[in-house]
């Protein structure tokens, strides 16, 4: 497509539009690639939304380590939303078009949340420093008032850093072609578009990110090489685990952030790179936000279970099922449950969803592979590999599901006590036996282990 165009500059032309190509012209992968990441749109909406939720309603996360952690999920939810709706919208209808003005604003959120990112991650690496190398004096030192104000600077840090490098490039011209080779606006494609001067504007940004990524960088460094100093001075193996486990999800979020960034942008841009950046960008600009919640793993089943019953218990007692399970429980609170109940959908879309997504894109990929196999001996024995497993997935998402997911109105509770039995009680039963008796190499541990026993009873 020609690039919408006036007159500038003799025969020049300026863009008024650029052209995001993303991934290439690949058709046949548009509506795969517009599934997969609409999964992980919507799961990382979701799961980051969730820890939100449940570091402002639940009073034991009142902590600062989850005040940081709730502010770092708020801003992965915006992080991931300045990309992937206008890459999904790009994916479904094959318009690529993005206009100049639109794209600098893309780039200055982008960039914004980036800084706020870089500030906030080493905001948490000093509190887990103050928490395991001073812990006496951590409850005074990291205070309400200091979570707050190191919280705002993050965010205010960010937003204003940026500011000036964006005003900048919203005053250079572009007139010469107008592909911009990624899926956002990234500052270094841009650059190479433009037909300004773009030299001060280059040195400004290196100074910038310089100032705005080293200092939190290595503030970052320096607390992980005491609080692993300190660790290592603790005597028992049992302590140093337990320290060590306060702050490794933060350890291997920050591994993550950086070693992308720094693959990213500290390398040569050269064609054959291209391609591995484009791929680190989906890490730390997508991968990254959706696996936050998942490294983070605050204990959902936990909080859901101490905020079910601290609610108010006054009418009948009696639960229509064999053990506690929450929506029979709910039904005896006399109290408000909405919240909970958004709560509790929110928490098992996130937990129970993605795994689920996960292993039905395993097994497509794998019946995929299975059908290319020209002899049908071969599809056998290759199917017969994972044919218990897959049962067992059948039989617990099935009876889950249906215990679970069924609308209220076909809602019996001895049909749901049956169901629960099925899942509870009969797929832990059966699991052994299907994934033994189909399997030949349990069946002949089980008869190597027998002829042991009988050979020992015989001496």
């Amino acid at each position: 497509m020609k690039p919408t165009a006036n007159k500038c500059q003799g025969n020049q032309t300026t863009v008024t539009e650029f052209i995001l190509l993303g991934f290439g012209d690949l058709p046949g992968l548009h509506v795969l690639l517009f599934l997969l990441f609409l999964v992980i749109y919507i799961v990382t909406m979701a799961g980051n939304i969730l820890i939100v939720v449940l570091v402002v309603t639940d009073q034991h996360l009142h902590t600062p380590m989850y005040f940081f952690l709730g502010n770092l999920s708020c801003l992965e939810t915006s992080y991931t939303s300045t990309m992937l709706p206008r890459m999904l919208d790009s994916l479904l209808t094959g318009n690529r078009n993005i206009s100049v003005p639109s794209c600098i604003i893309q780039l200055y959120f982008f960039g914004s949340l980036a800084g706020t990112e870089c500030c906030l991650l080493s905001v948490m690496s000093y509190d887990r420093y103050l928490a395991i190398c001073k812990p006496l004096h951590y409850a005074a030192l990291m205070n309400d008032r200091l979570c707050l104000q190191l919280a705002v600077a993050s965010w205010i840090g960010g937003f204003v850093s940026v500011a000036f490098l964006i005003s900048v490039m919203s005053l250079l011209t572009f007139c010469g072609p107008n592909e911009i080779d990624h899926f956002f606006s990234d500052f270094s494609p841009i650059m190479k578009l433009s037909c300004s001067d773009t030299y001060w504007l280059e040195v400004s940004a290196v100074i910038h990110s310089s100032l705005f990524t080293f200092p939190p960088f290595l503030l970052t460094l320096a607390s992980y090489v005491s609080i692993i100093t300190t660790i290592l001075r603790i005597p028992s193996t049992t302590g140093r685990q337990k320290a060590f486990s306060t702050c490794s999800s933060h350890l291997i979020v920050v591994t993550i952030f950086y070693g992308t960034l720094i693959i990213v942008y500290l390398l040569s841009d050269s064609d054959a790179l291209r391609v591995l950046n484009k791929v680190c960008s989906v890490f730390y600009g997508v991968l990254t936000p959706l696996v936050n919640p998942l490294i983070y793993r605050i204990p959902v089943g936990t909080v859901q279970t101490t905020w079910l019953f601290s609610f108010p218990f006054c009418g009948p007692t009696e639960i229509n099922h064999f053990f506690c399970d929450s929506p029979p429980v709910l039904k005896l609170v006399c109290g408000d449950t909405y919240l909970f109940e958004m709560y509790a959908v929110t928490g098992t879309i996130v937990i129970v969803l993605f795994p689920f997504i996960f292993i039905l894109v395993s097994y497509i990929c794998i019946i995929s592979t299975i059908l290319r196999i020209p002899s049908a001996e071969g599809r056998l024995k290759t199917f017969s590999t994972c044919s218990s497993h897959l049962m067992v997935v059948t039989l617990f998402y099935s009876t889950a599901g249906l215990t679970y997911f069924r609308p209220k109105s076909s809602y019996s509770p001895d049909t749901k006590k049956l169901l629960s039995l099925s899942y509870t009680v009969f797929t832990p039963m059966l699991n052994p036996i299907i994934y033994s008796l189909r399997n030949k190499e349990v069946k002949g541990a089980i008869r190597k282990m027998l002829g042991w026993q009988i050979c020992s009873r015989q001496f």
